[in-house]
């Protein structure tokens, strides 16, 4: 549950104190603001209403009806460029849309009939605790497209092992792609929203992004206020190992050791809350300093990712993450999900793998069998049901936990950071790549498994790391003998 501090803390922003001020002092009941088309009602998710009625309170979060156009950000080539106009139209937009609503709701949380909120600007909606009356009147309101509770989602536990090369990089050809082509992801910037990561494991402090600043500011991210890395949990440690791990001493583990790191812990415990996803997504599209909520003008969207792992998720066909997706996207930043473990039934698939707009990944073993867990397509979503879109290693997954050890796991959850792994070495090939680009060389390169093309277990196939990199650039080759 989020706490009430925090979101008063940032619930408004200086420029409305005053008008906050000024309605806190109002103990009047809660009034309907529909605005100028009082015909336009909110959609209520089914059983909200009920869920507050029999609670007395509940968290849901609104969802505001304007959106801002970003589709001229894929026009914009200079990264730097294109994640400030993105960055910014959000902003402007959240906060020219939200000021009324959050008018009313620091009022009723003046009056007791709110107990908390939180705005988010990524996905232009405000986290709210209340009662039924508010929820009715926010159900009226023009200005709110739709109402929904809050989610939690999680992610599995672990179990003990030990390595040397991690069985799975080498089944994609990620180590083909390190002595062939010379490449092992350098150069790219990858990003996980995780139980947090153990910045001090032998196999991980060398790559992450924060070593080489000597500073955490804009590399780690905690939503409760830690200011240095840590994972309670394991979980996180785990899927960065898989992107990027190794120790030196004949522990690789990841399938892109020469890439960076940074984190945003979007999983407090082995569940996630809506309120430190949102946060954790903000916080991605353009890390902050230590201290500095997501959203605050010291945030910089030239130290973004260039992909996010997000190794969780929850049932298929809920869309409340698509706003942070698509502003990601239009950032550039390329984003990989997991496809759940709830198969083996078609149609098991969750969210938000299931988007049209991310890559998602099921899990194979080392025989290329699909996983009897993995979950199964096709998607929830018109027009790209063809989901996972390929599967990759996560059956027997050794990788770093914290203190310095290893273990090994199963889950999509080790499936998806192979696929940002294998992406972030496609990346250090061809940094010109699009999100676009990278889908179609994994997807095509794909070993095809089960039945011919696509099929709902393996999606288009288990993910060949090297045969999308000959397709990147079939002409380099690393010379016989290096100086």
């Amino acid at each position: 549950m989020f706490r009430q501090s925090r979101f008063q803390a940032h619930a408004v922003g200086v420029a409305l104190a005053a008008l906050v001020a000024f309605f806190a002092l109002s103990g009047a009941p809660v009034q309907a603001d529909a605005g100028p088309d009082a015909a336009a009602q909110a959609e209520v998710a089914p059983g909200l209403r009920a869920e507050l009625m029999t609670a007395g309170q509940g968290t849901y979060l609104a969802h505001l009806r304007a959106q801002p156009d970003l589709s001229a950000a894929y026009a914009i080539d200079d990264w730097r460029a294109r994640g400030r106009y993105v960055f910014d139209r959000l902003r402007q937009e959240s906060h020219a849309s939200q000021a009324d609503l959050l008018r009313l709701l620091e009022r009723e949380r003046s009056g007791g009939r709110v107990r908390a909120y939180r705005p988010f600007f990524i996905v232009n909606a405000v986290l709210i605790t209340s009662d039924v009356a508010v929820l009715d009147v926010l159900a009226a309101r023009s200005d709110v497209a739709r109402l929904e509770p809050a989610a939690t989602l999680s992610v599995p536990p672990l179990e003990p092992g030990t390595t040397s090369l991690a069985w799975g990089v080498a089944q994609i050809g990620a180590d083909a792609i390190w002595n062939v082509y010379g490449s092992r992801g350098e150069g790219v910037v990858v990003a996980g929203i995780d139980t947090g990561v153990d910045a001090a494991h032998p196999a991980l402090a060398g790559q992450y992004r924060g070593t080489d600043s000597g500073s955490h500011d804009f590399n780690w991210y905690d939503p409760h206020g830690a200011t240095a890395p840590f994972d309670n949990v394991n979980h996180g440690t785990h899927t960065m190992g898989t992107m990027v791990g190794d120790d030196g001493a004949g522990n690789a583990i990841g399938v892109a050791p020469g890439a960076r790191w940074i984190a945003a812990k979007g999983c407090a415990t082995s569940s996630c809350s809506t309120e430190d996803l949102l946060a954790a997504a903000s916080w991605v599209l353009a890390p902050c300093p230590i201290g500095a909520e997501p959203g605050d003008a010291s945030c910089d969207p030239d130290r973004r990712p260039h992909l996010v792992n997000n190794s969780w998720g929850g049932a298929g066909g809920d869309a409340w993450f698509q706003g942070a997706v698509d502003a990601w996207r239009a950032a550039g930043i390329v984003p990989i999900f997991s496809a759940g473990n709830s198969g083996p039934f078609p149609s098991t698939h969750g969210s938000p793998g299931d988007y049209c707009n991310v890559i998602s990944a099921g899990a194979t073993d080392s025989g290329d069998v699909i996983a009897s867990f993995s979950g199964r397509g096709p998607g929830a979503f018109p027009g790209c049901g063809e989901k996972p879109d390929l599967s990759a290693p996560g059956v027997a997954i050794v990788s770093s936990v914290p203190g310095g050890g290893f273990a090994a796991m199963n889950g999509t959850s080790m499936s998806a950071p192979h696929v940002a792994g294998c992406s972030a070495l496609l990346l250090s090939l061809d940094p010109d790549l699009t999100y676009d680009g990278l889908r179609a060389l994994m997807v095509d390169n794909a070993v095809d498994l089960g039945a011919p093309g696509y099929d709902g277990a393996y999606g288009h196939g288990r993910l060949d790391c090297y045969a999308a990199a000959q397709n990147v650039a079939p002409d380099f080759r690393m010379p016989a003998a290096m100086p």
